[in-house]
């Protein structure tokens, strides 16, 4: 691989003739201010076939300035004439510049910097799942990747290229193992030369959440509501943040911790009441963060019943009955008198308490849940 530097790449264009022309001279300098850095010199009476098409000047030092001063001969029997240029190119940018002049000999100097091609990312933090965007900064030249996690160690293909100030994608979770953070050193290879090297930092990604599955309370009042967070991806031992807010993003904090998390679901640790939840989450230390929701938790509507009673016929007997009738809650209805054991309704929402002696009898009706309504 050539050392890093400053190059020039001079094309000319023109009569190759051999049978009737041939240079007097040729001189091809570059410069760094007033000071030449390098420079190609054809000798007297070259055969303009035998100079050729492309050459190259390099050097350590930026070029500010290529002179081009080219003396061409006709021999007799030619149609061309005598050729004489002296071309002058102020070169604006030293990193990325192309000039060109026209005349009975016309050339195109394309100038490149391989030392400053790729600029280092002011945010130079990225997920190991992402897509890596990477972009030369001339727009004359392609550009091939390559990394390593270790400058001791050889850089590596990342397998993509690109042209020009054109972006391409690396996928570093190709290359990289599994689960891998820290520092990650790109360049690339440009004219046969290395670029300067750009350093990322490696973060775990946070994954995305591909669907919630929740659980609803058992009852209206209780809190016993859950939920379980599906990802788009399998989770090796991921240390995660959770903020779970009521209602909305400005809504009060429900809950709020950290944790390792490991597979491609995660169940709630803590029971909810019925309502709707927005969930902040993050991977540690400095993934993104991402929010979800709406995440509603559903509660069945109150048990309720009505009862009304009907007094015994005569002193001492037991011709007295209640009639209950419910609603709410997920049916199946029991009731039970006082401290006695639980009765299924004979009916889906109603039933009738027969055979009561005179007194004083409190009842009580619960749900297939437990859920309960004293009267």
């Amino acid at each position: 691989m050539s050392a890093q530097g400053y190059q020039a790449k001079i094309t000319r264009f023109g009569q190759n003739n051999p049978t009737f022309t041939h240079i007097i001279s040729a001189t091809f300098t570059a410069y760094n201010g007033s000071t030449v850095v390098d420079v190609f010199n054809y000798g007297p009476n070259t055969q303009s076939n035998e100079a050729p098409q492309v050459l190259f000047l390099e050097s350590t030092q930026p070029m500010t300035r290529i002179t081009i001063s080219y003396d061409v001969n006709q021999v007799e029997g030619g149609n061309f004439g005598d050729c004489n240029v002296f071309w002058d190119f102020n070169i604006t940018n030293p990193d990325c510049f192309f000039g060109a002049r026209s005349g009975c000999r016309s050339f195109d100097v394309e100038v490149i910097n391989t030392q400053a091609l790729v600029t280092q990312p002011t945010n130079n933090t990225v997920c190991i799942d992402d897509p890596l965007p990477l972009a030369g900064n001339c727009g004359l030249v392609s550009y091939a990747w390559y990394y390593t996690t270790n400058l001791s160690n050889p850089f590596q293909s990342l397998g993509v290229s690109s042209s020009g100030t054109s972006t391409t994608n690396a996928d570093l979770s190709s290359v990289l193992p599994a689960g891998y953070s820290g520092n990650v050193f790109i360049r690339a290879i440009t004219e046969g030369k290395f670029t300067n090297t750009v350093t990322y930092t490696v973060i775990s990604c946070t994954p995305g959440i591909s669907s919630v599955s929740t659980v609803p309370t058992s009852c209206s009042y209780s809190v016993d509501g859950d939920f379980t967070l599906n990802f788009d991806s399998t989770l090796s031992n991921l240390s995660m943040q959770f903020v779970l807010k009521l209602n909305n993003a400005s809504g009060p904090i429900i809950d709020s911790f950290s944790t390792n998390v490991s597979g491609s679901t995660y169940n709630w640790p803590s029971g909810l009441a019925g309502g709707t939840y927005f969930l902040e989450y993050q991977a540690l230390p400095a993934g993104s963060v991402v929010q979800y929701s709406p995440i509603v938790i559903t509660s069945p509507s109150a048990v309720s019943f009505s009862a009304t009673w009907t007094d015994v016929n005569c002193f001492g007997d037991n011709t007295g009955s209640i009639a209950i009738t419910a609603s709410g809650g997920v049916g199946n209805y029991e009731y039970r008198l006082g401290s006695g054991a639980w009765t299924a309704f004979s009916n889906a929402n109603n039933h009738t308490i027969s055979n009561l002696v005179a007194g004083n009898y409190q009842v009580r009706v619960r749900d297939a849940n437990g859920c309960t309504e004293l009267e």
